[in-house]
């Protein structure tokens, strides 16, 4: 689904207190532009370095627990302009995919200036660092671009057998979406194309998701129907829980509307008897990937060191 839509109330207090948070110019009017001044903030960034020679699962593991109990939002960022006038970055609320989105750049990036550059990386298409240019769209846009470019592989497939899911989405497709007034795109800034997933249905799932690895990005899959050209409607992080077991970490509304953590077994069963009204189908499974050498993997050996000249 397209996760990110809307503009906040109260814009104006929020836009004054997080150039105060985030270290921009906001608070006067003055725009930053595309946000790359949207570095964490002093907290955030200790946390960051804490975590920085562990193994990518464990950075991940380690930076996305920081923001348990953190607020849910819907659309809580923007790009400081019209349509979504929202900051870059946050850090006292999340929706799914921002929460997702934020984490992955701080585990990934190899220090605070190149948090901002990871998370447009993630977020935008190419160097268009625009609300048109965001990847609104789980299936024609965020996965395979971000597949595309190296920061995730897609392992659904080794998890067991897999379902295909092929659909061609056209203009006609957008036109009859009821959620269509929720994006402020033009119908021509609407992308069109072939959507295909491998999707591991929920009773698959059942007998293995222990072999999800901790650290992996877990999407929620719904069944295709001819109204709605999206399948995707949340997603959430793999973590180890205190038992060895598997949990899904997301920002959710459940709970009291909290950044939480919730068994893999629960989150399944939940898929499974949730949704009446558009069922779902399983899960799609990311893996984040490294993106450079870290002290942990040269010491561990998993990266050799270059011969000096």
């Amino acid at each position: 689904m397209a996760f990110k839509v809307g503009v906040q109330n109260g814009l104006s207090v929020t836009r004054a207190l997080l150039s105060l948070f985030l270290g921009t110019a906001t608070a006067s009017g003055q725009e930053v532009p595309n946000g790359w001044s949207a570095r964490p903030p002093e907290h955030v960034e200790a946390l960051r370095r804490q975590g920085a020679d562990l193994p990518l699962s464990e950075r991940i593991e380690h930076l996305s627990a920081a923001f348990l109990g953190a607020d849910y939002r819907l659309d809580p960022i923007g790009e400081w302009r019209l349509p979504d006038p929202d900051p870059p970055a946050r850090y006292d609320s999340f929706d799914c995919l921002i929460y997702v989105e934020e984490v992955l750049a701080l585990a990934m990036a190899a220090d605070a200036l190149q948090v901002p550059q990871t998370r447009h990386a993630l977020r935008y298409l190419g160097e268009d660092h625009s609300y048109q240019g965001r990847k609104h769209f789980m299936e024609l846009q965020w996965i395979p671009d971000n597949i595309a470019t190296g920061w995730l592989v897609d392992v659904t497939a080794s998890l067991g057998p897999t379902v295909s899911l092929s659909r061609e989405i056209n203009p006609d497709d957008w036109a009859r979406w009821t959620g269509r007034s929720s994006i402020k795109l033009t119908d021509e800034q609407l992308p069109t194309g072939t959507m295909q997933l491998e999707v591991l249905p929920i009773a698959k799932a059942l007998t293995s998701f222990e072999r999800i690895e901790p650290g992996s990005v877990v999407f929620s899959v719904h069944q295709d129907r001819v109204d709605k050209p999206i399948w995707i409607s949340h997603v959430g992080f793999a973590v180890e829980n205190a038992s060895g077991g598997l949990s899904l970490r997301h920002a959710s509304t459940k709970r009291g509307g909290k950044v939480h953590d919730l068994s893999f077994s629960a989150h399944l069963a939940n898929l499974a008897n949730a949704y009446e009204h558009w069922p779902m189908l399983g899960i799609v499974v990311l893996q984040p990937q490294e993106q450079g050498p870290r002290r942990a993997l040269l010491t561990s050996g998993q990266v050799k060191e270059r011969p000096q000249p």
